[in-house]
């Protein structure tokens, strides 16, 4: 009878240390506001580099918040684009950053043609250049002269150039006005004709707005030839006077305009052989 109450007891004792496991492994679980969390996963080897590297990384960049910055001190100088040697940008409006010349030949009362130049069936008169008179019976003849100029050296390497000429034209007669470009003075390009700007016929008035006097007033217009970024070293030009009638045209003056508007960035053009004379 002893026996069968210890037994009891022992088994009384195991159910109630069972239970009271139990109600501490519920209480653990729960969280503060008494909700039950969910069960941890396994930490994976993965997770705890990619929270190492973490780590780290906010490691570094609370270093450099709290590293403090180095003071420079203040020059003791005024600091000028002048003395940092910096050059303000050039654009494409301002003419300073634009080179531009005139060449300019006046033939009227020269006395003698300008050395180099060449004249075929041409005379040089005191209003400037023409063709002789036609021979008796030939007055209906067409005729023809030219002009061929040496060539000429340009200041500075240019993309662009504008011809510009004084004219007189009687009804039958007319003038061609031609030009070569030359990167080196041996080798040249194919000789470009040129057209009378419509659009500025008439447009160049005889002062500037300052008062002065235009000297390009009167002058015939051709158009404006520009290559881009490819300049050109030399220039020459070719005129051909032409007539079918007793009377010849005048050809008094002639002004090439020639800029280079590369800003800094252009070079010297590469002639193709198809591309020279």
């Amino acid at each position: 009878m002893a026996e069968k109450k210890i037994s009891s007891l022992y088994l009384f004792l195991g159910i109630f240390i069972f239970a009271l496991i139990i109600i501490l492994v519920i209480l653990k679980s729960r969280t503060p506001s008494g909700e039950i969390t969910e069960p941890t996963t396994e930490i994976k080897s993965e997770d705890i580099s990619k929270i190492e590297k973490s780590e780290k990384k906010k490691t570094e960049i609370e270093s450099l918040l709290t590293t403090p910055i180095p003071t420079i001190p203040p020059p003791t100088t005024e600091v000028t684009s002048k003395n940092l040697s910096i050059k303000p940008a050039p654009t494409p409006w301002n003419p300073e950053d634009q080179p531009r010349k005139f060449y300019a030949l006046d033939f009227r009362n020269l006395g003698e043609l300008p050395k180099g130049l060449a004249m075929e069936n041409l005379k040089l008169t005191d209003n400037g250049i023409e063709l002789p008179p036609p021979k008796e019976g030939e007055e209906g003849k067409p005729r023809t002269g030219i002009l061929e100029s040496p060539l000429q050296e340009m200041d500075f390497p240019s993309n662009a150039i504008s011809p510009l000429w004084l004219e007189k034209i009687p009804d039958g007669t007319t003038i061609f006005v031609e030009f070569s470009m030359s990167p080196d003075g041996d080798n040249w390009g194919i000789w470009h004709p040129v057209e009378v700007d419509e659009d500025s016929v008439g447009q160049i008035e005889e002062f500037y707005p300052d008062g002065r006097p235009n000297p390009n007033y009167g002058y015939t217009p051709g158009g404006v030839f520009s290559w881009g970024l490819k300049q050109w070293k030399y220039f020459k030009y070719r005129v051909t006077l032409y007539s079918e009638t007793k009377d010849s045209p005048l050809l008094s003056g002639v002004r090439f305009f020639y800029q280079d508007s590369t800003l800094g960035e252009g070079h010297l053009a590469e002639l193709k052989e198809e591309e020279k004379q």
